[in-house]
């Protein structure tokens, strides 16, 4: 029975298991964006009806549901620290400051996730960092900030649709370094931003971008650049090959290279190339190059290559092949 607007709603329905109380625990938490709480109410109903419950419940719990989503937010003092923190990165002009507030903010994403940083001011912190980002003169400022937001987006992963903006900032660090650390940071962040917002980065020219001073850095970090490649090269249209046409010659040479991951990186990017190009041979032709042709070969008949890399390996072949 649905209990009346007034009523308190039975702890039989909200305890563990049950189905209200499993509804409500699919429903996902918001990072501050407008609407978002509109949008909880529209999939705690669109959940209720496909569990069986009439269609007129979520209308009775609306009021009461509504409240518990408005409120399923960071605790008062993780939300007063959150704003204490965030004024921290906006003393402009005082970067001891600064600092301490970045060095914390790192601390408060490293420790929380989605349920215990549900509305954190996502919108405001990510302009701040990505300012302190900038700062080319700091390097603790820099690295710092980099972290905080690449911890940002594995504790509030739907944060990464504000921390794109950071994109051309983060490619910066990459074609001037001065500071390696700040450089493998924010390599680390663009590979977490390539898994969804992958052509951002290709239409700020992220390929050439990050495999521009490739052999400078760490193997980890090499490694990481060529996954941003791999995923800027899934779905290419016609005119974005220039974006990852200067990727060629390092990709064939990853292929016959020491570190197995990154053989299977480079496969893995030259298969989505030919993948999106099966149907133009003009350009298939241009990415089969007399050296790419030559290494896969050479990668076939290797004894540590793993079987889903000679599979690709075999895949591009055809591909090249029937066209």
């Amino acid at each position: 029975p649905v209990p009346p607007v007034g009523a308190p709603i039975p702890a039989s329905l909200l305890a563990p298991g049950a189905p209200l109380s499993a509804a409500l625990g699919e429903v996902g938490l918001g990072v501050g964006a407008p609407g978002e709480d509109e949008a909880d109410m529209g999939r705690l109903q669109a959940m209720l009806e496909a569990r069986g419950f009439p269609p007129h419940l979520a209308g009775v719990l609306g009021p009461r549901m509504h409240h518990l989503i408005l409120n399923r937010s960071m605790a008062p003092s993780t939300m007063s620290r959150a704003q204490q923190l965030l004024a921290g990165l906006q003393a402009t002009g005082d970067e001891s400051r600064q600092l301490q507030a970045v060095i914390e903010m790192c601390q408060l994403l490293v420790m929380g996730n989605e349920d215990t940083l549900a509305g954190f001011p996502v919108r405001q912190v990510v302009p701040a960092l990505n300012v302190l980002l900038k700062m080319e003169h700091n390097f603790d400022l820099m690295n710092h900030a980099g972290r905080a937001l690449t911890y940002m987006m594995e504790a509030l992963p739907r944060s990464s649709a504000v921390i794109v903006d950071a994109i051309p900032t983060f490619l910066e660090k990459l074609q001037v370094i001065q500071c390696m650390d700040v450089a493998e940071q924010s390599l680390t962040a663009l590979e977490m931003l390539s898994k969804k917002h992958n052509k951002a980065i290709l239409h700020a020219k992220g390929v050439p971008a990050c495999l521009m001073y490739l052999d400078f850095f760490s193997i980890s970090a090499q490694n990481k650049a060529l996954t941003v490649t791999a995923n800027c090269c899934q779905g290419l249209l016609v005119e974005e090959y220039p974006l990852v046409s200067e990727a060629l010659p390092v990709l064939s040479s990853r292929l016959v290279h020491d570190d197995k991951k990154s053989v299977d990186t480079a496969c893995l990017a030259l298969s989505r190339l030919a993948d999106s190009y099966k149907h133009d041979s003009k350009k298939l032709t241009e990415i089969a190059r007399e050296d790419i042709l030559t290494n896969l070969q050479t990668l076939l008949v290797t004894q540590h290559v793993s079987p889903n890399t000679f599979t690709t390996c075999l895949h591009i072949l055809v591909v090249f092949a029937s066209n």
